[in-house]
């Protein structure tokens, strides 16, 4: 698969290839029997990307040919080395560092919501609705592109936790600590508040 999507380079040259790394929610693929968590990427065009992530098992470092509609990930293709990695992408191992601060200036991005059990339900809740969902992807996105203000805003929740809107009635809730823009929950309209309280008694 990896050597049939190589042979398609000149095919991503010749379109619009966003080249730069992207937050993702953190998921867990396997290829060839093998577990990898993919945290980031970076898009290529025509629905592929190259995912940056881990061996579930040992921890090491890997890239892998991955399926994605912007930030989603839909499906792991193979693994790929770094040198292939660098050729299709043109960005350096050490620029994307496995969601270390680009070499672009723009933050670093974690996501904390898999830490509360209560955070995590809810925003697999606003995750059914896939316009939200999207929505909620392109305000992550444009949060690590370095802007701070998209959708309809960014608004102060309590101390340091602020939240970005979108039109459809996504909520992307996040912190900046030391420098890292940590995402702290995600919502739509219908579970907000929920979602604000439980944020509330973590953080306030």
């Amino acid at each position: 698969m990896a050597e049939f999507r190589l042979s398609e380079y000149q095919k991503f040259q010749d379109s619009p290839v966003g080249k730069l790394y992207t937050f993702a929610t953190s998921a867990m693929f396997i290829v060839d029997g093998t577990k990898f968590v993919v945290n980031g990427l970076v898009n290529l065009g025509n629905g592929l990307a190259i995912g940056y992530g881990v061996n579930a098992a040992t921890g090491e470092a890997t890239q892998l040919l991955v399926r994605a509609d912007g930030a989603v990930i839909s499906e792991a293709l193979a693994t790929v080395s770094v040198g292939v990695s660098e050729i299709l992408t043109g960005v350096s191992i050490s620029a994307v560092n496995w969601g270390q601060t680009p070499s672009d200036g723009s933050p670093k991005i974690v996501s904390k919501i898999d830490e509360d059990t209560g955070l995590k339900r809810e925003a697999e809740k606003m995750g059914k609705d896939q316009e939200v969902q999207r929505e909620a992807d392109r305000l992550v996105e444009q949060l690590a592109k370095g802007n701070v203000n998209p959708g309809k805003g960014n608004k102060n929740l309590f101390k340091d936790v602020c939240y970005l809107r979108g039109a459809n009635g996504a909520r992307v809730f996040f912190r900046k600590v030391d420098g890292v823009i940590e995402i702290l929950g995600k919502s739509h309209k219908g579970n907000e508040d929920k979602v604000i309280k439980l944020l509330m008694d973590l953080y306030k």
